[in-house]
């Protein structure tokens, strides 16, 4: 008796097997064409830019670095939702599918070239931004060290102002002072006495000491005459003597002074100045 057979008529692995394939290039195809269109858009951007000259200002150059990577992040995401679109374009018959990613690969390859354009375009550009930023620093510690020299010129100016002020003055005082000549021969020593409208003071012309006598508080001169009159009384009459040099607004309080000086027994001389400005003594003293 013969075996039955019981296995089916017809078998159908054979076209599981072609359609299997055909998804298989279906898939490829759909990336690929995904891959040349974000390269296409990058190579929109680098031709765009390459007609720009690269720009001189810091800020410029750091706008145009930010502005290619947002567009590289826009086409990372454009690229997201091509992927997203891949099952409608399986639904394509195979010859058309196959003629599309033989497109899609000669765009994928000018968009690499161009891609690259783009990557040799932008490093030049951030080496220029960082070497101008790294000037933009030393200017910056350049400007603060000239701001610090100006404050400092700027001092020592008004200190030499100051100083010029206080030598006119100094000069103006001495325009005030009037010369005077001294008997070598003559045996006794001179003692100058300046009176004018702020009191008493004296010089030694022998030792060159200043003595003042004036008393700021005493409007009436009486403190300087006693005190003038007290040290005059400690002076050797023998070998000084008294040379009364007087301003006009000194005359109320002199002719006591030489009546007081001549009852101590010193000899004395008078020399009346022109102005209450003049001074024989030192402005200064």
């Amino acid at each position: 008796m013969a075996a039955r057979d019981d296995s089916p008529p017809v078998s159908l692995f054979s076209f599981q097997d072609i359609i299997t394939s055909i998804t298989g290039i279906m898939f490829l195809v759909v990336l690929l064409l995904a891959l040349v269109i974000l390269d296409s858009s990058i190579l929109n951007s680098a031709s765009e830019n390459n007609t720009t000259p690269p720009p001189a200002d810091p800020a410029e150059l750091r706008n145009r670095i930010a502005s290619l990577r947002k567009r590289l992040q826009d086409s990372r995401k454009e690229m997201q939702t091509l992927s997203l679109q891949m099952d409608p374009l399986l639904s394509l018959p195979l010859e058309q599918a196959e003629q599309e990613l033989a497109l899609q690969q000669e765009r994928r390859t000018a968009l690499k070239q161009q891609l690259a354009e783009t990557e040799r375009i932008l490093r030049p550009l951030q080496k220029q931004n960082q070497t101008l930023e790294r000037e933009s620093r030393r200017l910056l510690d350049s400007n603060r060290d000239l701001d610090a020299q100006i404050r400092k010129r700027t001092t020592e100016l008004a200190a030499a102002r100051t100083e010029l002020e206080e030598q006119k003055c100094r000069l103006e005082k001495r325009k005030k002072l009037i010369s005077y000549s001294i008997d070598s021969d003559f045996p006794k020593k001179l003692l100058i006495v300046e009176c004018n409208s702020d009191g008493i003071r004296v010089k030694n012309t022998a030792t060159g000491e200043l003595k003042s006598f004036i008393d700021k508080n005493d409007l009436t001169y009486a403190s300087s005459i006693s005190a003038f009159l007290k040290w005059a009384k400690t002076r050797n009459r023998q070998t000084e003597y008294f040379s009364l040099v007087i301003t006009p607004d000194a005359f109320g309080y002199v002719n006591n002074l030489d009546h007081a000086l001549v009852a101590e027994g010193f000899s004395r001389g008078r020399e009346i100045l022109p102005s209450g400005d003049s001074r024989i003594l030192e402005e200064s003293f």
